[in-house]
């Protein structure tokens, strides 16, 4: 995925609370729901996020919510011509079989540049994905037109060949460790929208989601160095990965996603900009 494999985290004092957070933390016990992998061997947040986070997590989720807050400049909402790649080769009137994409380090949202983790854009970019997806499921072809893609191109490739080109299209490469988070974080979701059989979620539900898979893996990110050094055991970092998972949902769920408003294909890169910021501040302990 074209991913930076020597990125060695963040040097930051609440960076370095939550790594200790995660040494002092104990995994949760077996049989908490946190050590069975669901049938397709992937781990997944809960269908079904409990309504109370997994006891035992607080110190932890909360160190993981103030080192991200902490790094949240105040930026506005980008444009979606601004978050998408280039692509070369392509032109959105044509069908399938357009040019790849191509992402470019140090434009807005992406984290190749020197001005920090740009995290509020990392969401929007996520949301982008979300609102692509969105917009392929309701057949809506001017909608899928503003990412620059056509029915045509989509409907000509299998299931799984049609979420990971829908994610490179709007993602491109990832080139950072936290542009391969928010793909993670993104790829979750676009599967789920284009495989559902069912109705799937709600835009804004998937908004939702995306913001709290996406603060985990860029909270794993941080943990790397610690989880390569195998300073817990492979099964014990297992349980705390998805213990984490558990406690976030949880917390974010009592985010008022009526605030948003009708969330369409078209804004859900605008509600994930803003939602971050509301999930983290619910995830972050509170001044006294």
């Amino acid at each position: 995925m074209g991913t930076n494999d020597a990125y060695g985290g963040s040097n930051s004092s609440a960076w370095n609370d939550f790594r200790r957070a995660w040494a002092d933390t104990d995994a949760p016990p077996a049989g908490s729901g946190t050590d069975a992998l669901p049938a397709d061997g992937i781990p997944h947040e809960p269908p079904t996020p409990p309504d109370v986070p997994p006891p035992g997590l607080d110190a932890l989720g909360a160190a993981l919510g103030a080192a991200l807050l902490g790094g949240i400049p105040n930026t506005s909402v980008p444009t979606l011509a601004s978050l998408l790649p280039r692509r070369h080769g392509h032109h959105a009137s044509g069908g399938a079989g357009g040019g790849g994409a191509t992402g470019t380090p140090g434009t807005p949202g992406r984290a190749g540049g020197r001005s920090g983790r740009h995290l509020q854009q990392q969401a929007a970019r996520g949301g982008a994905a979300i609102g692509a997806a969105t917009a392929y499921r309701q057949r809506d072809a001017a909608g899928l037109l503003r990412y620059g893609i056509t029915l045509e191109e989509l409907d000509a490739l299998t299931p799984r060949m049609r979420c990971a080109r829908l994610l490179d299209l709007v993602l491109g490469e990832a080139g950072h460790p936290d542009e391969a988070a928010v793909r993670k974080a993104a790829a979750q979701q676009v599967k789920k929208i284009l495989s559902s059989d069912e109705s799937p979620p709600s835009a804004v539900e998937s908004v939702r989601d995306l913001i709290g898979e996406m603060t985990l893996q860029i909270g794993l990110v941080e943990l790397r160095d610690q989880i390569l050094a195998n300073q817990t055991t492979g099964q014990d970092a297992t349980r705390k990965e998805r213990g984490l998972r558990q406690w976030i949902a949880a917390k974010i769920r009592a985010l008022d996603l009526a605030k948003y408003g009708t969330v369409t294909p078209s804004d859900c890169h605008r509600a994930a900009h803003m939602m971050i910021r509301d999930a983290l501040r619910l995830i972050a302990p509170r001044p006294a």
